[in-house]
This record gives C-alpha cells, structure tokens and sequence, in this order.
C-alpha cells in the first residue's frame, strides 16, 4: 500500500481507488484520509462524498455522512440515490420527515427506484399515513428487483392490520 500511496499523491481518482480498497480490507482511517485527500484534491467530485459518508454511516458517524450527502446533492441535484441514502440515515435516526422528504425528492427523480419506494413507504408507515405508504409499496411491488418481495410482505402486513 505505501508504494500505492506514493503514487496517488497528485492524483484523486488513483487515491479514490486506493481508499476503496483501504475500506475493502478494513483499514477505516487509512480510508477516510484517503477520501479526504481526494476531496482536497478534487472538490466537485461528488462520488467522492458519497463513498466517505458510506465509510462514515459504516462507522457510526451518521451526522457527518450527512454533511457528505448534502453536499453531494448540492453537487448533483438530480441524483437519486444519494437522496436515497440520506433518507435511509433518516429513517435508520427515527427522523421519519426528514426521510419523507428525502425519500419523496429520489422517488420524484426516479419513479421506478424501488429501494427509494420501499423506504418511502416505511418512513410513511412510521408517520401513520397508511395510505401514502401503501401506495409507495404498491409502485415498488411493479418494479423488478431485490425490494419487491419487501414491499409485498408490507402490503399483505397492511392488509391483515387494516379492516
């Protein structure tokens, strides 16, 4: 890794790799200065906060991943997964409006994301609008996907709760 280190100094998308792997192998810090060098290095890469505010949410330190977020949003506006991804921090905090709103801005993006409907949905769940949540799981359930079957069981669950 030292001779990957040397190498990287100038050189961001090298060093952004490094701490890829840095992160990949366990070496948290060694990661985290990595991404702050690349940062440094390049300010307007937004990849570059998404990835550390994932090492961040990684290790437990929620409020700086969402510095990282929003400033990835700020970078790019029209990204729908790093709204997703804050919103999910949201949700994961009981912070149920913040995630709505987050949430509802990836959805709008990307009507078909269904990670960000699934998450909707729960954070709409958490609030008590039983409505809203479900039909956040019912676009999810029409999308292919890893978050299909989580969407139906909300809405069975729904289902058996509600008369």
């Amino acid at each position: 890794y030292r001779r990957a280190v040397d190498l990287a100094q100038d050189d961001a998308s090298y060093r952004f790799r490094l701490a890829q792997a840095y992160t990949g192998h366990g070496q948290n810090a060694d990661a985290l200065s990595a991404y702050y060098a690349d940062i440094s290095l390049s300010p307007g890469v937004t990849e570059y906060y998404a990835a550390r505010a994932d090492l961040f949410v990684l290790l437990s330190r929620q409020s700086k991943a969402i510095e990282d977020l929003t400033q990835a949003i700020e970078l790019a506006p029209g990204n729908h997964d790093y709204y997703t991804e804050l919103g999910e921090i949201y949700y994961e905090q009981e912070n149920y409006k913040e995630a709505t709103e987050a949430l509802t801005e990836a959805t709008n993006l990307n009507p078909e994301y269904a990670k960000g409907l699934y998450f909707l949905g729960r954070a709409k769940l958490a609030l008590d609008d039983i409505d809203a949540a479900k039909v956040a799981f019912e676009a999810c359930v029409k999308v292919e996907g890893d978050y299909q079957r989580r969407c139906q069981e909300e809405l069975d669950m729904l289902a058996t709760a509600t008369p």
